[in-house]
């Protein structure tokens, strides 16, 4: 039974293993892919709060990352690239880090509400260019960093996994109270605060973050805090640079920001 494979199939140890395994790729799935950003895509991305990012580091350690804010806070600079702003987080600078060593980059958009996902692949760098971050200033504070990508394919994933999931589903939902608060979950992996600061700390950072997407509050801002930054060209530069921009306050906001949370960047 141990020399068993499941279903009965031969073992995949190669790309035509694999493709014996699920049979040939049906053309509608095979056309489907784009090479562009067309009219769909855009509407699409202008809908999306919500992105997951897969980047790796080049030596086959990979990291996904997710990303939001309102719907729409993309850029789609033209059919071929996006701009995604960085906001304020935790400083681990993960995909950063892994752009700098490796541009391809994977993305995914969701929308609340609708099952289908769009599915962006590409190369990405770092943006520090002052005429297009400063159109996605949010509450007075301007990014000073983003991420460019370089679209090389786009499609539409079926909404399957999100259907199986119930994800968008309110009967779905589980009761935040049973399961422990993220500042306690840190504090006890840690060992190194207290859990009533870290959760403090946590509930200020979310409350700031909620803030930010009060639409309402949105308002152009200076760019010259973009045009003091150098270039981007080490992950310790990037880093340094982050730092550079943490609030000099050691307020219970700016240290949950610094928390070693898992919305990793």
């Amino acid at each position: 039974m141990g020399d068993q494979n499941a279903g009965g199939k031969p073992p995949v140890k190669s790309q035509e293993d694999l493709r014996a395994h699920f049979g040939q790729l049906s053309p509608l799935a095979e056309k489907k892919v784009l090479y562009h950003l067309d009219k769909f895509c855009r509407d699409f991305i202008a809908l999306s709060p919500f992105l997951v990012i897969a980047s790796s580091d080049g030596k086959g350690h990979a990291d996904a990352s997710p990303r939001g804010d309102a719907p729409g806070f993309v850029s789609v600079l033209d059919d071929k690239t996006l701009l995604i702003p960085d906001r304020r987080g935790n400083n681990r600078v993960d995909t950063f880090g892994n752009i700098i060593a490796s541009p391809g980059i994977g993305l995914i958009f969701m929308v609340p509400g609708i099952n289908e996902t769009l599915r962006v692949n590409g190369r990405a760098e770092i943006s520090q260019e002052p005429d297009l971050l400063t159109p996605l200033t949010v509450q007075n504070v301007t990014p000073i960093i983003g991420l460019k990508v370089h679209v090389d394919e786009t499609y539409f994933h079926c909404g399957k996994a999100l259907m199986r999931s119930k994800l968008w589903n309110p009967a779905a939902q589980v009761e935040r109270h049973s399961f422990p608060t993220l500042g306690r979950i840190i504090a006890e992996q840690t060992a190194a605060i207290a859990v009533e600061v870290a959760e403090k700390a946590m509930e200020e950072a979310y409350r700031e973050a909620v803030l930010e997407l009060d639409e309402t509050n949105r308002e152009p801002s200076s760019s010259s805090s973009l045009r003091k930054q150098g270039p981007i060209t080490s992950t310790a530069n990037c880093w340094a640079m982050l730092q550079r921009r943490a609030p000099a306050t050691r307020s219970a906001a700016a240290y949950g920001s610094l928390l070693p949370c898992a919305i990793a960047h």
